[in-house]
């Protein structure tokens, strides 16, 4: 007699495994079952087939799987969002530009060599863990796991992971961000116009991160891999990378006001959509928005048991293989909602407005000469990114009504088979957020930098502080293809309200030739406060030319 309630464990490990496999390169092969060494609780005896059966029917695979609250679990939602991170674009980085905003030359010509790391992502407007983007420390979710669990244990005394335990020990795991390379930018000057522009070539990574205690926490319940096998599989599963071209930012200046101690500028800021990748996947890979979603059928796993010419430690390694991909797919799924980003604004072009005042101490400090050499700078912006479309990911959420309305009691074959479609199809929702092409408006992004400056012959230092903000944004004409719109979350795709305020702080020496002036500046800023972008961090050189 073989009893289809073994085999329905599976199934439910099919659920559990994919929420603790997205953070790091644990073993998820590690669950050692002895199939014929089972402690089985007469009672429950009710499911059995005889052995001549070769096929397992609908109504026993869902009798099976709701004997163990398989069902149950899937009435939970795993995705809590789905929205990609909130970035700063490096063309907003207020030591990104001219170290000198205005001088006297016709040109000005440079480039910094810059390194910007966020170590911790937020996921929403006020989290960087992992818990507030998906569902693993879920009241309703835990308890229903503890439940199943407990049913579990009475077949499986030797059962020794446990998910309660793994579970809380990604729920602080995050993102990271780092940025490597040149900004180029450009000066002109027409008597009271400037035009500047500024674009960057840079590398970008991101990729999930763990602190070093959490990792050997996570190592002592799950085992760890080879140092071989981790390094191939973060780079296949836990990291995405791109080298090229960002934005391009061009900026018309006039000169409104000038006085002996005071300027005023305006300026029109245009952004142009020309980020492109040239090289993907150095250190990592590129993770498919437009994947395909997988089929799954809980039938394929009660039929291994009924295959003849398979031992139990057969049936174990293909049951493991069916599953292990299913969540490595579901894994992937999950970085090309987190980890995959572009190397500007989606596509969408920039259009704004700033004003300058510059204003020097000596007039507020009068008759000192060190005054002279001092001068406040006020510079603040506003930008609209126009509507285009983005890929972005959605979930459907769960429709309880949808569950009622089922018999799963019922042994009519044809009941029994649409309702265990329908399992199938919920399964793989709880996992595989749908990718749709979507019309994105985000809106305004406000820029504020105020700094105070000296400037002499040979050298000068600026520090000071910048807020930045990017409004909220708005979905639209999502192509749900044969879907209907309303059964997803398109709030929980939404990007939250980004605020970023940092402090600022330069240091530059000239040399002074007879026809050029060379600038060399060491620049840093570091992020003080934030809300739904993450804290980061920038240290550049810059050298620029004046002639």
């Amino acid at each position: 007699m073989k009893q289809i309630r073994y085999y329905a464990l599976y199934a439910l490990l099919s659920i559990i495994i994919p929420q603790y496999t997205h953070a790091d390169t644990q073993n998820i092969d590690s669950f050692d079952f002895d199939f014929d060494d089972m402690d089985v609780d007469g009672s429950l005896d009710q499911v059995v087939i005889d052995s001549s059966v070769t096929r397992a029917t609908p109504h026993e695979i869902i009798d099976a799987l709701e004997t163990f609250g398989g069902i149950e679990l899937l009435k939970e939602n795993i995705y809590l969002h789905t929205n990609p991170l909130n970035k700063r674009s490096l063309l907003d980085y207020a030591m990104m530009g001219p170290q000198q905003a205005y001088c006297n030359n016709k040109w000005t010509v440079g480039i910094y060599l810059f390194y910007n790391q966020t170590t911790r992502t937020y996921f929403t407007s006020g989290s960087d863990a992992f818990c507030s983007y998906l569902a693993i420390t879920s009241p309703t979710l835990i308890e229903k796991i503890t439940n199943s669990i407990n049913l579990i244990k009475p077949l499986f005394p030797h059962f020794a992971v446990d998910p309660l335990k793994i579970l809380p020990l990604f729920k602080n795991s995050t993102a990271q961000e780092r940025r490597i390379g040149f900004m180029v930018h450009g000066m002109r000057q027409y008597e009271s116009m400037y035009v500047r522009f500024m674009t960057p070539l840079y590398y970008d990574e991101h990729n999930y991160f763990l602190t070093d205690g959490e990792r050997q926490d996570i190592e002592t319940e799950l085992g760890a891999l080879t140092a071989n096998e981790q390094q191939k599989f973060q780079k296949h599963h836990l990291i995405s990378d791109k080298l090229g071209f960002g934005d391009t930012r061009i900026e018309v200046d006039f000169k409104l006001l000038d006085r002996h101690c005071h300027t005023l500028h305006c300026a029109a800021q245009f952004t142009l959509p020309t980020a492109v990748a040239m090289v993907k996947g150095i250190q990592g890979t590129e993770f498919d928005k437009c994947a395909p979603r997988p089929n799954f059928d809980f039938k394929k796993l009660f039929e291994l048991s009924q295959n003849a010419s398979l031992t139990p430690q057969d049936i174990k390694d293909q049951a493991t293989k069916l599953l292990q991909d299913f969540s490595i797919g579901a894994l992937d799924q999950l970085g090309a909602c987190v980890l995959e980003t572009g190397l500007g604004n989606g596509g969408h072009i920039g259009l704004g407005g700033s004003f300058t005042l510059e204003n020097k101490l000596s007039s507020i400090i009068h008759k000192s000469s060190w005054a002279e050499s001092f001068y406040l700078y006020n510079k603040a912006s506003v930008e609209y990114l126009c509507p285009a479309h983005e890929r972005r990911f959605f979930i459907q959420e769960v429709n309880l009504a949808a569950f009622n309305a089922r018999d799963f009691n019922s042994t009519d074959p044809k009941t029994s088979f649409e309702n265990l479609e329908f399992l199938n199809t919920q399964f793989v929702n709880r996992f595989y957020p749908f990718s749709f092409k979507t019309l994105v408006s985000p809106g305004f992004i406000f820029h504020w930098i105020s700094s105070l400056n000296f400037d002499s012959e040979h050298m000068g230092f600026d520090i000071g502080g910048d807020v930045w903000t990017q409004g909220h944004e708005k979905l639209s004409n999502i192509h749900t293809c044969d879907y209907d719109c309303k059964d997803f979350g398109v709030n929980n795709a939404v990007l939250p309200l980004a605020i970023q305020a940092k402090i600022l702080a330069s240091l530059l020496f000239k040399a002074t030739r007879e026809s050029h002036e060379w600038i060399v500046s060491f620049n840093g800023d570091y992020a003080v406060i934030t809300r739904g972008i993450g804290k980061d961090y920038t240290a550049s050189v810059n050298v620029e030319m004046n002639f």
